[in-house]
């Protein structure tokens, strides 16, 4: 059965007080953003079947300022499956 994922990370570090949005901040060595991903792909895989993350489609929302800057992340620290072949990336709701 396909299974689709949306993740909507549009924060901006407003509330944190910070310049970098709260879902490109580091921890654990890595961006939040990309620990909820690796979740997904870990809930995905959970009985060890690639079937299960071929029928999960995840799909990222970002605002169109953070695109880049996200690209640079998944460049710098990507380790999961999801970012090369079953992750669309949105701009504000426009596949790209």
């Amino acid at each position: 059965m396909k299974k689709y994922a949306l993740i909507v990370a549009g924060g901006s570090g407003t509330r944190m007080q910070t310049d970098i949005p709260k879902q490109f901040l580091l921890l654990a060595e890595k961006p939040i953003l990309m620990h909820t991903l690796q979740q997904f792909e870990k809930y995905a895989t959970g009985n060890n079947s690639k079937d299960n993350l071929e029928n999960l489609t995840i799909i990222l929302v970002l605002p169109q300022e953070q695109i880049s800057f996200w690209e640079e992340l998944c460049k710098k620290f990507a380790t999961v499956h999801c970012f090369k072949k079953n992750c669309g990336l949105y701009r504000n709701a426009m596949k790209v």
